[in-house]
């Protein structure tokens, strides 16, 4: 994944590195609202950047993922 938006990209990354447990929802919840606004930004815009369109589609799917690991009652992350 490449860092065309600061904004969205330093977001997605502070929730995938977040290593406390009670900090990575509200992290998620940042990313998503962040990556959501981007892409609103992307599809008024004329065409022009597509690997920016995939890479925010690529962290949508990540945050997911660590979305479902998070809500199991396991209490742990992926990486515990």
């Amino acid at each position: 994944m490449r860092q065309n938006n600061p904004t969205w990209y330093s977001l997605f990354r502070e929730a995938i590195l977040e290593p406390r447990r009670e900090r990575v929802v509200p992290q998620i919840d940042r990313a998503r609202q962040a990556i959501w606004h981007r892409r609103s930004e992307l599809q008024s815009a004329p065409p022009s950047n597509h690997r920016e369109t995939a890479d925010i589609d690529d962290a949508l799917r990540y945050l997911a993922i660590l979305s479902h690991h998070v809500g199991r009652d396991t209490g742990k992350i992926l990486w515990e």
